[in-house]
């Protein structure tokens, strides 16, 4: 069986191509935007919203009744 480390090893980076500490990143709502190492996704080659956490007021509504 092929471990996620083995597997993750010969991605390139989408930015660079680089093959060293690429980790796949995710959007705010949790969608694959691509294997992307440190460097371009803190540059403005990641081209992707690099919100970390869902915010419920900005997704149209809320859990609260405030009426």
């Amino acid at each position: 069986m092929i471990t996620d480390e083995e597997y993750n090893y010969n991605i390139p980076c989408r930015g660079c191509e680089t093959k060293e500490d690429v980790y796949e990143q995710h959007d705010a709502y949790r969608y694959s935007t691509g294997y992307w190492c440190d460097a371009c996704y803190e540059s403005n080659v990641y081209p992707y919203r690099r919100d970390r956490y869902f915010d419920a007021s900005y997704a149209g509504e809320r859990l609260e009744d405030d009426y």
